[in-house]
């Protein structure tokens, strides 16, 4: 696999070298006069063949792309980079040869890293990476080019890292090429680590689904997270490489774990036994978040809302994801909603159903609840499902890889379109901080 390439080949740009050296006197205003001629005469030719030699009239938007694509090819040549009295104008056209060549390598060798990892792919029911893993690559490489298109990068990439999202530019610092390499050099070591556990996680995730009563389908999940975490976990007990946990496992953690910042150290040391360094130095990005979800679990012994274990009782699941009912049982379940007339039992029939998150919302949009009947089915909501309400009832802050915060201003500022929209807000904004934090990280998950 590529080694991760992030800052590389960005300590000097081409431009910044030039006015790094104009600066210290090595080359002169003529010199850099000459320079920029030359690129002229690079961009001149690429105009034409755009064109096909019928013309060299361009829009100014195609023309700043030749040209951005230009300078990114020179910033991928180390002849000047190690020996700066090479930037010459006699010697411009040579540099750009040289990395329009390593770019096409580059691509190449994406080409083969794509086609490698829709081989290996994980057996698992996550949109997001699947679409990545089988279309978001490959239309990056047909899409590319490195004369006219260099810098760009039209896909989204969305499928979450164990640190944040491809999208991002300013995390990596990076455009075009460069920044799908980079991206798919992640996913390529993330997929490598999932393989490691292929026999447990089928189990795991269904353990996970039945666990937080929603599918990975949904969430877009990222797989090495959950993998990882529960590693991490595992590393205090005897068999270390077995993340399939018990009940009794699970207690026993919750008793064994006093201190975020031991426990996260030990079981890094141990962790670096079981996979390569590689890996290990990549698994160190989620390292600050894990002691602070153990912080929350010591503080308010929720260490359940952390570790898969086995469930015991799986009837806790409130409502189905990937299927909506039917729309006869739909009716059924809203007619038993409004033969009730106790208030409890009304809330009840709806948390005891096998509604799916639409079926949900379409009942809540129905406007049969009361407002102390919506306060009291909040109060009963668990942080996975409020947070997935939250997602679905205000989509817009969630756009461009957004992460919504659940403070005073932000609750204030949303619209209440619906009566339940407005206790919903209300009791998002009672619960207390520890809460608000976990479904703020849940929402990590839903972008």
């Amino acid at each position: 696999m590529n080694e991760l390439i992030h800052a590389q080949y960005q300590e000097y740009s081409f431009t910044d070298m030039v006015h790094k050296l104009q600066k210290e006197g090595k080359i002169d205003e003529v010199q850099v006069q000459a320079i920029e001629s030359e690129l002229v005469k690079i961009a001149h030719h690429l105009v034409l063949q755009y064109n096909h030699k019928r013309s060299s009239t361009i829009s100014l938007h195609t023309y700043k792309q030749i040209h951005r694509s230009i300078l990114y090819a020179l910033d991928h040549v180390h002849t000047y980079k190690d020996n700066p009295s090479l930037l010459q104008a006699n010697h411009i056209e040579s540099f750009y040869q040289q990395g329009f060549q390593y770019i096409e390598k580059q691509l190449e060798s994406l080409k083969h890293q794509a086609l490698r990892l829709e081989k290996q792919a994980l057996h698992v029911e996550n949109e997001r990476y699947q679409d990545v893993l089988h279309h978001q690559f490959f239309d990056f490489i047909k899409d590319y080019h490195p004369a006219y298109k260099a810098t760009l990068c039209k896909q989204d990439f969305d499928y979450p890292l164990l640190d944040g999202l491809a999208l991002d530019h300013q995390m990596y610092g990076l455009v075009g090429l460069d920044l799908a390499q980079e991206y798919a050099n992640r996913f390529d070591l993330e997929q490598q680590f999932c393989h490691l556990y292929e026999n447990q996680l089928e189990t795991l995730v269904r353990w996970y689904e039945l666990q937080k009563g929603i599918s990975v389908h949904v969430l877009g999940l990222n797989v090495m997270e959950l993998l990882l975490r529960q590693q991490l976990f595992a590393c205090l007990l005897p068999n270390p490489k077995k993340l399939l946990l018990t009940k009794v496992e699970l207690e026993f953690l919750a008793q064994k774990i006093t201190n975020a910042n031991t426990f996260a150290n030990l079981a890094y040391k141990r962790l670096q036994n079981i996979i390569n360094p590689e890996m290990y130095t990549y698994s160190l990005r989620f390292k600050e978040r894990f002691i602070q979800e153990l912080q929350i679990a010591i503080n308010h012994q929720s260490f359940a809302s952390f570790i898969i274990y086995e469930m015991e009782d799986c009837s806790k699941v409130q409502f189905q994801v990937h299927h909506a009912m039917d729309n006869d049982s739909f009716l059924d379940i809203v007619e038993q909603i409004e033969q009730e007339s106790c208030t409890e039992a009304r809330v009840q029939q709806l948390l005891s159903s096998k509604a799916s998150i639409h079926d949900v919302l379409d009942i809540l949009d129905m406007s049969i609840f009361n407002q102390e009947e919506y306060e009291i089915y909040f109060c009963k909501l668990d942080s996975l499902t409020l947070a997935l309400l939250f997602r679905y009832i205000y989509p817009e802050e969630f756009l461009f890889q957004q992460t919504p915060t659940l403070d005073t201003d932000t609750l204030t500022r949303l619209e209440s379109a619906r009566e339940w929209y407005t206790v919903l807000k209300k009791h998002l904004g009672t619960l207390d901080a520890w809460q608000r934090q976990e479904i703020e990280q849940i929402f990590q998950s839903l972008k």
